[in-house]
């Protein structure tokens, strides 16, 4: 059985509150799954805004956790 992966919650919450806008109890109260989806989301349109619009779609890197697949 492998290692198991360690959630750094602080970091949830950090960029929950500060990069998504949300307030820690919204933050608190998501799902895995919803906060990865819109933490996707936003790493796409902050591409999109950085480099002006040109950007290069990343690859999906799927992960056998079911908390998290789309």
């Amino acid at each position: 059985m492998g290692q198991a992966t360690r959630l750094d919650f602080s970091w949830l919450l950090f960029v929950g509150t500060k990069m998504l806008g949300f307030s820690e109890r919204e933050v608190g109260h998501m799902t895995l799954k919803k906060w990865n989806l819109l933490f996707n989301h936003f790493k796409k349109y902050h591409n999109f805004k950085t480099k002006g619009g040109a950007f290069k779609e990343e690859k999906d890197l799927k992960q056998d956790d079911e908390w998290i697949k789309d």
